[in-house]
């Protein structure tokens, strides 16, 4: 091109980018302005990425700038052609962009539009073209003009309508206006867009320099010329920042940026500024900065830890929050790693976890595990990590974890108080069978006693006879005594509730352990001189003791030491037994030491059970702490019992102290009250018993009237019911119980007194017995000193 080409070629771009200068006012000042633009519209286009064009309408010829070669991305040896143009317009704009240049080469009028290349790779690229149409020197069409590339202006539009969604409030488009200014001259040329930004109308006003730095803040003024000076006086570009305040009272935020255009001489001849309305991009800044100092106060102020990690498992990060979990500050975290915290037990579990977590980008991982903590103690951690390595804002594994130790506790305290209500509810269901087991058994003992003592009584002396009679008896015997076991563990059979002094129980018990203690056992008591009262039943404590030493003597077959312990406890707090819970208070503990055998988990978790047993057939019923834990819990006690493989084992006993005075008394130095022939009426469906209970009644000076069948003692009852004194029935019959048959003797003769007899007694039995009427209740087997004291007493007679 020549220069007069060229020129003519430049003007209607730089017109486009003055914002219409060039299409209005008078032509000679728009050629001087434009001469004086040319050394910096080179610059300009590079940086607004504006291409410009001419298009010659009756010869068709078009010529390009490098830029409309770039924009279109045609080789610039390329003939650029109509043809060429519009094999680059994207199909769904071809239409549109080719009826425009058909009506611009028909009409010669100006056009100004966008629409979209489709490029061979397939991107899409938006321009925005504007020419203007004139006559050449022959008084030929031609238009000459600019195209801009806005794609990044498009895609930066798209991009900040997505950031509105995730900022939560709407933001306007970015704008940048560009102006040229004449230093020595002082002529300012701004685009329209760059009045826009300053709250001018392009369309209805053209402001002056002065008014465009009139709009600048008050308190900005002063270093904006500061820099604008230092700037032209070094030759150089510079940037600034500033607010404007538009007619409104409203503040925008700018940013510019300045190049110097030098002449021929060297010398600055020009600035060509572009500016940016940055307000949306500061608001969404100190938005951001707000969330940060949010997001930072939550972080520092949580109860849960934050950890960023790298692959190694070193800390990048520690939140605050980790001191008060795990005791070390972030900088004390910061030279430790995630292997020298982890329980030894966890170790291998958790680098398992770490290397599939580093496999697996964004993989998820709920984990719980100990932590040292800083002054040595281990806490249970619970703790989600989440693999980031990938995401460039983070780069780090990112772990939350919580301080859940006393949760574990409470979930252990949990399952060992469920463990031991399953073991009470096991132990009640058994005791429930084996009472009813001891009910009937009792009842055939009975039978077994009274006939074989009346075989003893008849058989010669020294005959076959007597001595299978005696065998017969001592059978029985044995018997009644696993009955007594049986109905104490079931609990069927309360124990007499009396003041007893421990201190002498346990000293009697003692003395006959001492008569049959075998040789290499050491018997080593101590107990206090003062008396420790309980209220329990003798008999029954008696048992306690003797069965604790009997099992430590038997762990020690190859010998070795019995330590049997008695002292008073205060306990000002709740605590947690192996086998039972024991309240604040004041306690007797006993303890039974031995250094036998031990026993291992499986063993301490079953020791309680009826009939279970580890010693060989025949050598136990498996009864003997069965027993014991039903004593002591009726009670009211508790028990505690440590023990290990090899290492012996301790029973300590919790039997609750009383201030109780101890009442003695000779039971034995009275006879028993006697009877002054009152009728009773005597039911029991058991034959045998109902003739030896009628035999001592007539000795204690009673008249018994004996039915087997309840309902044949109610009919005789009914038939003269004044007949009778006294009631004394059994339970469990046929046909009508003795609860039954007392709730309608009752009905008769309200005032009537009525002994209830059972071989087995509980809750609901005594509740049924007292909604019936009944006076007495009584267990078997029945004593004559028992049966003459309550026949007595229901009498209204003084035992």
């Amino acid at each position: 091109m020549t220069r007069s080409r060229t020129s003519r070629f430049w003007r209607p771009a730089v017109q486009y980018l003055l914002g219409g200068v060039g299409l209005a006012g008078n032509a000679r000042k728009q050629a001087k302005a434009l001469r004086r633009s040319e050394a910096c519209l080179a610059e300009a286009q590079r940086l607004s990425r504006t291409g410009g064009f001419s298009w010659s309408v009756p010869s068709g010829e078009i010529l390009w700038s490098e830029e409309t070669f770039r924009i279109f991305e045609y080789d610039p040896t390329t003939k650029p052609t109509v043809e060429r143009v519009l094999r680059r317009v994207h199909p769904e704009d071809a239409a549109r962009v080719k009826g425009i240049l058909e009506r611009a080469s028909r009409d010669g009028g100006d056009f100004d539009f966008e629409h979209r290349l489709l490029m061979p790779d397939g991107s899409v690229k938006h321009l925005h073209v504007a020419a203007h149409g004139m006559s050449d020197e022959s008084g030929n069409l031609e238009f000459v003009g600019a195209a801009m590339d806005v794609t990044a202006a498009k895609e930066t539009e798209q991009r900040l309508k997505c950031s509105e969604a995730y900022l939560h409030e709407a933001q306007r488009l970015a704008h940048m206006g560009s102006s040229v200014r004449n230093v020595s001259s002082g002529d300012f040329i701004p685009s329209p867009e760059f009045q826009r930004i300053f709250g001018f109308d392009p369309d209805k006003e053209k402001p002056t320099f002065e008014m465009f730095r009139d709009r600048i803040h008050p308190d900005d003024i002063p270093g904006v010329v500061g820099i604008v000076n230092k700037a032209r006086s070094e030759k150089r570009d510079y940037e600034a920042d500033f607010r404007i305040v538009l007619p409104d009272g409203s503040i925008r935020h700018c940013h510019s940026v300045a190049y110097p255009v030098f002449d021929g001489s060297g010398e600055v001849a020009e600035y060509f500024t572009t500016i940016l309305d940055v307000t949306e991009r500061k608001q969404a800044a100190e938005v951001l900065q707000r969330s940060q100092n949010t997001f930072r106060a939550m972080v520092e102020k949580s109860a849960e830890g934050i950890l960023l990690m790298r692959p190694d498992k070193s800390f990048i990060y520690a939140s605050p929050s980790v001191e008060r979990v795990l005791g070390y500050t972030p900088q004390e975290l910061a030279e430790r790693s995630l292997a020298d915290l982890a329980h030894p037990d966890h170790a291998l579990h958790s680098i398992d976890s770490w290397t599939q977590l580093l496999q697996e980008p964004d993989h998820v991982s709920t984990s719980e595990m100990m932590a040292r903590h800083k002054d040595g103690s281990w806490r249970w951690i619970e703790s989600t990590t989440r693999n980031l390595l990938h995401e460039p804002g983070v780069q780090a594994v990112v772990v939350n974890f919580r301080d859940i130790t006393e949760r574990k506790l409470a979930q252990a305290e949990r399952e060992r108080l469920g463990l031991r209500l399953r073991q009470a509810e096991k132990m009640e269901a058994v005791g429930r069978l084996a009472g009813g087991i001891a009910h009937d058994f009792n009842n055939v003992l009975g039978g077994i006693f009274a006939y074989g003592e009346m075989l003893f009584e008849k058989a010669p002396e020294k005959s076959p006879l007597k001595r299978y009679a005696q065998n017969i008896l001592a059978a029985a015997t044995r018997g009644r005594e696993l009955v007594e076991q049986i109905l104490a563990y079931s609990r069927s059979q309360r124990g007499k509730r009396a003041p007893v002094d421990v201190g002498n129980v346990v000293a009697e018990t003692l003395e006959l352990v001492r008569g049959s203690l075998p040789a290499g056992i050491r018997l080593e008591a101590s107990a206090p001189e003062l008396a420790l009262v309980v209220i329990g039943d003798a008999t029954q404590l008696h048992q306690v003791v003797m069965n604790l030493c009997s099992n430590a003597i038997q762990a020690m077959s190859a010998g070795g030491a019995m330590r049997v312990a008695l002292e008073a406890e205060d306990v000002t707090a709740e605590r947690g037994l192996s086998h039972g819970t024991l309240r604040a208070g004041r306690y007797v503990r006993l303890s039974v030491e031995d250094s036998g055998s031990g026993m291992d988990e499986a063993t301490l978790s079953r020791i309680f059970e009826p009939f279970f047993t580890t010693k060989e057939i025949g050598q136990g019923t498996g009864l003997g702490l069965s027993l014991v834990y039903a004593i002591v819990t009726d009670s009211g006690g508790a028990i505690d019992v440590k023990t290990a493989p090899d290492q012996g084992s301790t029973f300590t006993i919790y039997l609750t102290l009383t201030d109780v005075a101890l009442v003695s008394s000779d039971e034995t130095a009275a006879p028993p009250p006697r009877g002054n022939g009152e009728r009773v009426l005597l039911v029991d469906d058991e034959t045998p018993l109902l003739a030896a209970t009628a035999e001592v009644l007539s000795r204690l000076g009673y008249q018994p009237v004996s039915f087997s069948d309840s309902r044949a003692a109610l009919a005789a009852f009914e038939a003269a019911p004044g007949r009778f004194d006294v009631v004394v029935t059994d339970e469990v019959m046929p046909g009508l119980t003795g609860a039954g048959l007392a709730n309608v003797l009752r009905r008769h003769r309200p005032d009537l007194p009525i002994v209830l007899v059972s071989g087995y007694s509980g809750p609901i039995l005594t509740q049924d017995a007292l909604a019936a009427g009944v006076s007495e209740l009584l267990t078997k087997p029945l004593q004559s000193r028992e049966i003459a004291t309550t026949l007595a007493r229901v009498l209204h007679r003084t035992a």
